[in-house]
């Protein structure tokens, strides 16, 4: 029995001889070559990748995606905000009357400079205008025309203009140099008071606090005047 087992044993210790030198003559054949070839294509995309052109064409990449998330998120934050004026004007009253209550021939209108919301007819306004409109402070103090140079090099982005351009950004505008001569408040409806030859400067009330004051436009056919309240009281 022990002679049978070694006899045993011996065949075994050959066949695993045997199966060994196949599995190493196929890694000289077609293990090693796979080998090498895959090593040397990784040496060779290294190389490659860390060469200047491709290092400069990776950076160039970068740059452009990152400039266009920036884009995407300036989209991103002009759409906020512009539905949440949309939400705004829903609920805006006038500045004069504070009602929000509007027909075809009176509407509330919106200063394009400081955002105060007044009906035509309580401020004196024949039509509506055709592109933006500007209360008569703002218009006397020429924030129009800062606006209209601010926007004349920004892209409005609009359909026609490209689509990778970045959209119009709010340009930031001084607060007014005025005050109601009738009350503390800086903001709202404004409308200058007749100049007398004695004064240094034009003097600025509110509407309602003038109609409050029992005031009157000067000329009442002409209310559109920046000049057109007699200040005889105040």
């Amino acid at each position: 029995e022990q002679q049978l087992s070694f006899i045993h044993s011996n065949d075994l210790l050959q066949e695993l001889q045997r199966k060994q030198r196949v599995l190493y003559k196929l890694e000289l054949q077609v293990l090693k070559p796979q080998i090498e070839t895959l090593l040397y294509k990784t040496l060779a995309e290294k190389v490659k990748y860390a060469s200047p052109y491709e290092t400069n064409e990776r950076n160039q990449t970068k740059k452009i995606l990152d400039g266009y998330q920036a884009i995407l998120k300036q989209k991103r934050e002009t759409a906020t905000a512009w539905q949440a004026q949309l939400e705004q004007d829903m609920d805006a009253v006038c500045d004069i009357c504070n009602d929000g209550e509007v027909t075809p021939d009176n509407q509330i209108l919106f200063c394009e400079a400081c955002n105060v919301a007044v009906h035509q007819r309580c401020y004196g306004i024949a039509s509506v205008p055709a592109g933006d409109y500007f209360c008569r402070a703002c218009i006397y103090f020429k924030r129009d025309q800062v606006l209209a140079r601010g926007r004349s090099g920004m892209h409005t982005g609009g359909k026609g203009d490209d689509a990778d351009a970045p959209p119009r950004r709010k340009i930031e505008l001084q607060p007014l140099p005025i005050c109601c001569e009738l009350c503390p408040m800086k903001h709202g409806a404004f409308v200058q008071t007749q100049i007398e030859e004695y004064q240094m400067r034009a003097k600025w009330v509110h509407v309602v606090c003038a109609k409050w004051h029992g005031l009157n436009y000067v000329n009442v056919e002409k209310t559109s005047n920046s000049i057109s309240i007699s200040d005889s009281t105040i």
